[in-house]
């Protein structure tokens, strides 16, 4: 307990990405020692449904862990929901044959709005509208975003604290911490090979310039991209999603949007599955 209370605070004084929050070490530290090992209560009668409509189940799952993580619409939607990212993180979770129960709890604005936003978002998995807020006021939840997901244990006590969606050394924080009791860490690991670290897109003209680089898994397990994160919005990139089995390779697709002429140097990390947890590349050229 000591070890995932030392690495929560350590992982949530890190860079989060949503711009809607402003971290303070001390706060964290304080807000972290408060709620580990904590028990988090789930009123009676939340009902969990697809897409706001479906019923599911109304009975909290009794498993070794689950995680809940409590959304509230009313203000800063945009950064607070995070949908696509949440499922890039069930698959990771189901690619490495971890079957943790994810409950979403929304507090909507609007349900109406809601239901249409989860339908358009094709987000097929089970949320519960709470339209009274009972499960935030019966457990006084922190306000801001980045203290409202937390991993549980069997007996529904706080184990580790972050939003996965918003930040990917707590969605590796969370993916450790569970494989730890089924896999050993080492065993969902592989080894890649790359040409260069370096991409030199050279001198253009154009606006915007396109290459493609390749990743090959010369481990015996399979690869999977987790994330891909890059310095600025000017770096877009695409890869497909399915793991990559040995001694195959997958193609990673980056477009540069040149905004202004001269020199620029970039970093994209892909996070996967390998032992340094990501791969680091440096994006370089010359807008003319």
């Amino acid at each position: 307990m000591i070890r995932y209370l030392f690495l929560s605070i350590l992982f949530l004084e890190t860079i989060l990405f949503c711009s809607c929050i402003k971290e303070d070490s001390t706060k964290t530290s304080d807000i972290v020692e408060k709620w580990m090992d904590k028990e988090i209560i789930f009123p009676s009668g939340l009902e969990f449904s697809l897409y706001g409509k479906t019923p599911v189940f109304d009975t909290i799952p009794k498993t070794k862990y689950k995680i809940v993580t409590y959304i509230d619409s009313v203000s800063c939607s945009n950064c607070t929901l995070r949908l696509s990212s949440w499922m890039k993180f069930i698959d990771n979770l189901k690619t490495l044959n971890l079957n943790v129960p994810i409950l979403f709890i929304i507090h909507p604005s609007n349900i109406r709005v809601m239901k249409a936003t989860l339908m358009s978002e094709n987000f097929s998995y089970p949320i519960c509208l709470d339209v009274r807020n009972r499960f935030n006021s019966i457990n006084n939840l922190p306000n801001d975003i980045s203290y409202q997901t937390f991993l549980l244990d069997s007996l529904n006590h706080v184990i580790a604290i972050g939003n996965p969606a918003h930040n990917y050394k707590i969605k590796e924080f969370f993916i450790d911490i569970l494989a730890s009791g089924k896999d050993k860490k080492s065993e969902n690991r592989t080894n890649i090979s790359i040409q260069s670290s370096i991409i030199d897109l050279g001198y253009f003209k154009q606006i915007e310039k396109d290459t493609t680089i390749y990743i090959k898994n010369v481990g015996k397990t399979k690869l999977m991209i987790f994330d891909v994160l890059t310095s600025c919005g000017c770096t877009l990139v695409d890869y497909g999603k399915k793991p990559v089995q040995p001694n195959d390779s997958i193609a990673i697709k980056i477009k540069y949007h040149a905004d202004k002429e001269g020199t620029f140097n970039k970093i994209i990390n892909i996070y996967c599955n390998i032992k340094e947890s990501y791969i680091r590349f440096n994006i370089r050229g010359t807008k003319m």
